[in-house]
Protein backbone atom coordinates (compact mmCIF):
# COMPACT_ATOMS: atom_id res chain seq x y z
CA UNK A 1 0.00 0.00 0.00
CA UNK A 2 1.41 3.39 -1.04
CA UNK A 3 0.25 7.13 0.11
CA UNK A 4 0.75 9.66 -2.41
CA UNK A 5 -0.20 13.27 -2.12
CA UNK A 6 -2.74 14.46 -4.58
CA UNK A 7 -2.00 17.66 -5.40
CA UNK A 8 1.81 17.99 -6.80
CA UNK A 9 1.45 21.08 -8.36
CA UNK A 10 4.02 22.72 -6.12
CA UNK A 11 6.26 19.81 -5.56
CA UNK A 12 6.36 20.71 -1.76
CA UNK A 13 4.82 17.94 0.03
CA UNK A 14 4.09 19.46 2.99
CA UNK A 15 0.58 19.00 4.28
CA UNK A 16 -1.68 17.57 1.13
CA UNK A 17 -5.41 18.63 0.51
CA UNK A 18 -6.02 14.94 0.01
CA UNK A 19 -4.89 11.67 0.13
CA UNK A 20 -4.96 8.85 -2.25
CA UNK A 21 -4.16 5.52 -1.12
CA UNK A 22 -3.02 2.58 -3.46
CA UNK A 23 -3.52 -0.37 -2.15
CA UNK A 24 -1.06 -2.83 -4.52
CA UNK A 25 -1.71 -6.50 -3.22
CA UNK A 26 -4.52 -7.02 -0.51
CA UNK A 27 -3.27 -7.82 3.07
CA UNK A 28 -2.82 -11.69 3.82
CA UNK A 29 -5.70 -13.18 4.24
CA UNK A 30 -7.90 -11.05 2.37
CA UNK A 31 -7.59 -13.05 -0.64
CA UNK A 32 -9.17 -16.08 0.85
CA UNK A 33 -12.77 -15.47 1.28
CA UNK A 34 -14.92 -16.80 3.36
CA UNK A 35 -17.38 -17.41 1.07
CA UNK A 36 -17.19 -17.31 -2.58
CA UNK A 37 -17.66 -14.64 -4.53
CA UNK A 38 -20.38 -15.82 -6.95
CA UNK A 39 -23.28 -17.68 -6.76
CA UNK A 40 -23.42 -20.96 -5.27
CA UNK A 41 -24.48 -22.68 -8.47
CA UNK A 42 -21.69 -20.96 -10.75
CA UNK A 43 -19.01 -21.38 -8.14
CA UNK A 44 -19.93 -24.88 -7.93
CA UNK A 45 -19.18 -25.16 -12.04
CA UNK A 46 -15.97 -23.18 -11.24
CA UNK A 47 -14.32 -25.28 -8.55
CA UNK A 48 -15.24 -28.27 -10.70
CA UNK A 49 -13.73 -26.99 -13.50
CA UNK A 50 -10.45 -26.20 -12.05
CA UNK A 51 -10.79 -28.87 -8.97
CA UNK A 52 -9.71 -32.25 -9.30
CA UNK A 53 -12.60 -33.85 -6.92
CA UNK A 54 -15.73 -32.69 -9.24
CA UNK A 55 -18.52 -30.77 -7.79
CA UNK A 56 -18.28 -29.85 -4.18
CA UNK A 57 -20.94 -30.72 -1.54
CA UNK A 58 -21.08 -27.34 -0.14
CA UNK A 59 -20.38 -24.14 -2.74
CA UNK A 60 -20.73 -21.00 -0.66
CA UNK A 61 -17.74 -22.20 1.31
CA UNK A 62 -14.31 -20.05 0.59
CA UNK A 63 -10.85 -21.14 0.69
CA UNK A 64 -11.02 -19.18 4.37
CA UNK A 65 -13.26 -20.89 5.78
CA UNK A 66 -11.81 -24.11 4.77
CA UNK A 67 -8.33 -22.53 6.15
CA UNK A 68 -10.27 -21.78 9.22
CA UNK A 69 -11.68 -25.45 9.91
CA UNK A 70 -8.32 -26.49 9.80
CA UNK A 71 -6.73 -24.13 12.35
CA UNK A 72 -9.88 -24.46 14.56
CA UNK A 73 -8.59 -28.54 14.99
CA UNK A 74 -5.60 -27.30 15.90
CA UNK A 75 -6.36 -25.19 18.44
CA UNK A 76 -8.95 -27.83 19.80
CA UNK A 77 -6.11 -30.58 19.99
CA UNK A 78 -3.86 -27.75 21.76
CA UNK A 79 -6.65 -26.66 23.78
CA UNK A 80 -7.54 -30.61 24.92
CA UNK A 81 -3.60 -31.37 25.30
CA UNK A 82 -3.28 -28.09 27.74
CA UNK A 83 -6.22 -29.20 29.67
CA UNK A 84 -5.28 -32.95 29.80
CA UNK A 85 -1.54 -31.97 30.32
CA UNK A 86 -3.13 -30.02 33.53
CA UNK A 87 -4.94 -32.36 34.66
CA UNK A 88 -2.64 -35.58 34.74
CA UNK A 89 0.83 -34.12 34.11
CA UNK A 90 2.84 -31.98 31.73
CA UNK A 91 4.29 -35.23 30.34
CA UNK A 92 0.87 -36.64 29.19
CA UNK A 93 -0.11 -33.72 27.56
CA UNK A 94 2.83 -32.89 25.54
CA UNK A 95 2.76 -36.67 24.81
CA UNK A 96 -1.11 -35.91 23.74
CA UNK A 97 0.17 -33.13 22.23
CA UNK A 98 2.80 -34.63 19.70
CA UNK A 99 0.58 -38.28 18.75
CA UNK A 100 -2.23 -35.87 18.50
CA UNK A 101 0.06 -33.52 15.63
CA UNK A 102 1.09 -36.45 14.10
CA UNK A 103 -2.28 -37.63 13.33
CA UNK A 104 -3.25 -34.30 11.91
CA UNK A 105 -0.21 -34.06 9.79
CA UNK A 106 -0.83 -37.50 8.51
CA UNK A 107 -4.66 -37.47 8.38
CA UNK A 108 -5.25 -37.63 4.21
CA UNK A 109 -8.60 -35.67 5.11
CA UNK A 110 -6.59 -32.67 6.13
CA UNK A 111 -4.47 -33.15 2.81
CA UNK A 112 -7.21 -32.94 0.83
CA UNK A 113 -8.87 -29.77 2.33
CA UNK A 114 -5.39 -28.17 1.49
CA UNK A 115 -6.00 -28.90 -2.11
CA UNK A 116 -9.81 -28.14 -2.06
CA UNK A 117 -8.74 -24.49 -0.26
CA UNK A 118 -6.16 -24.00 -3.36
CA UNK A 119 -9.03 -25.22 -5.90
CA UNK A 120 -11.42 -22.63 -4.47
CA UNK A 121 -8.95 -20.01 -3.88
CA UNK A 122 -7.87 -20.17 -7.83
CA UNK A 123 -11.68 -20.41 -8.51
CA UNK A 124 -12.89 -17.00 -6.45
CA UNK A 125 -9.75 -15.41 -7.74
CA UNK A 126 -11.15 -15.90 -11.19
CA UNK A 127 -14.87 -15.45 -10.43
CA UNK A 128 -13.36 -12.12 -9.10
CA UNK A 129 -11.21 -11.51 -12.31
CA UNK A 130 -14.59 -11.90 -14.35
CA UNK A 131 -13.41 -15.38 -16.19
CA UNK A 132 -15.25 -17.95 -14.33
CA UNK A 133 -17.63 -20.34 -15.79
CA UNK A 134 -19.87 -17.18 -17.30
CA UNK A 135 -16.56 -16.38 -19.66
CA UNK A 136 -15.07 -19.56 -19.77
CA UNK A 137 -12.10 -21.19 -17.56
CA UNK A 138 -9.54 -21.83 -20.03
CA UNK A 139 -8.40 -25.80 -19.87
CA UNK A 140 -4.70 -24.69 -19.58
CA UNK A 141 -5.07 -23.37 -15.79
CA UNK A 142 -7.22 -26.24 -15.04
CA UNK A 143 -5.27 -28.94 -13.32
CA UNK A 144 -5.47 -32.86 -14.76
CA UNK A 145 -7.86 -35.14 -13.29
Amino acid sequence: MSISPTNRSSGVYSTPAAVRVDVAAEPNGADMPVSMPAEPEQAARDIANVGVEGRPADARSGPGLLRLEMLAMLAALVLVAAGVGMWLGWGVGLTMLGVGALALIFNPVLGATAMRTADRKQAADMEREGSGSLGGIPQGRARPR
